[in-house]
């Protein structure tokens, strides 16, 4: 692991969070060669998590959406994690729980847009308390673009060299929060010709619920069309090249405010298609300094998450105005 990983946790003090990012240069180093991209894997792979309403409804952010995706999210009546809602058999699921969508992400949850949230109603038959999470590579030419999310209630999209990893992928659009169906428009700069690696996530907590993505010529959100539509930006659901490890849980997350002086730090990296990471060449650090056994480090190689798993608790707390740099090697 490198030192692109490092990552600053507040406690207590604000350093920083994801926002709107106007006119984003993409680096050139995220790209992958166009060639990696095939006809037969055009699409999108998705993931959807449904929460009981039995708890209540749940709260419209993506710091929620980002727990329900993660498994994490505490059911109040229960104490322990939720569990998914979904119906499975509404829909043509992976194996994995992974949906692949062929088409376009242009959901509502009555189908009005011709396309249902996949396994939506779920198995208590609601339609609320729902996340989602897309994962595509997108084909992009040198240019800038208009991206637009039409969305009832939040979402959040980014792009990296993985996506999903939490260290280093770069927010572009998002909004958080609840509201009626609205589009929210973000612009970025593409350098380099190539495949690139996007997120969306999204939620919804009662009421109404779609999810629409689009690209637009710059200035002109009228003439957008779809993702992977008819004279679109065409999307992959996987690439032939190999892809990298990410950390795919940071808890607590980059920014964080309000932090228990006494926070244990939980992080999960999972494999990428160009290799395995071995538990042991992982170090966590903090401050600078390599946090060993006795600082409270607790690492095992987990085969659900296909990757490695970790702890990381300070012996001695922190001050509440204190802010401190969480990284690894």
């Amino acid at each position: 692991m490198s030192s692109q990983y490092l990552k600053r946790l507040a406690l207590g003090a604000l350093l920083g969070a994801f926002g709107l990012q106007a006119a984003t240069t993409i680096p050139a180093e995220f790209a992958y060669p166009l060639s990696a991209a095939s006809a037969a894997n055009r699409g999108f792979s998705v993931v959807m998590k449904q929460a009981t309403t039995a708890a209540g409804g749940l709260p419209n952010s993506n710091a929620r959406t980002e727990a329900q995706l993660a498994g994490t999210l505490i059911n109040s009546k229960t104490g322990l994690p939720h569990t998914n809602t979904i119906d499975f058999a509404a829909a043509a699921f992976n194996a994995d729980g992974t949906f692949t969508e062929t088409t376009t992400i242009n959901y509502e949850q009555a189908g009005s847009t011709g396309q249902n949230f996949p396994g939506i109603p779920g198995l208590e038959g609601g339609t609320d308390n729902i996340a989602m999470e897309v994962v595509s590579w997108l084909e992009l030419q040198a240019g800038t673009y208009s991206m637009i999310v039409n969305s009832d209630d939040g979402f959040r999209v980014t792009v990296g060299k993985e996506a999903r990893d939490k260290a280093t992928a770069l927010v572009l659009g998002e909004y958080d929060g609840g509201r009626g169906a609205s589009d929210s428009i973000f612009d970025f700069t593409v350098t380099q010709a190539g495949v690139y690696s996007f997120r969306l996530i999204y939620e919804e907590g009662g009421g109404g619920a779609n999810c629409s993505w689009f690209t637009a010529p710059v200035g002109n959100p009228d003439g957008r069309v779809l993702v992977n539509a008819d004279g679109g930006v065409k999307a992959y659901s996987k690439i032939t090249a190999a892809t990298p490890a990410y950390l795919s849980l940071l808890a607590p997350a980059n920014g964080d405010t309000g932090v228990s002086p006494g926070v244990v730090v939980t992080a999960v990296i999972k494999n990428g298609s160009a290799g395995s990471v071995a538990s042991s060449s992982v170090k966590l650090t903090y401050d600078g300094a390599v946090a060993h056994g006795g600082s409270g480090v607790r690492r095992r190689l987990d085969a659900e998450e296909a990757g490695v798993f970790f702890h990381f608790r300070r012996h001695r707390q922190h001050h509440p105005a204190d802010a401190h740099l969480v990284g690894d090697l």
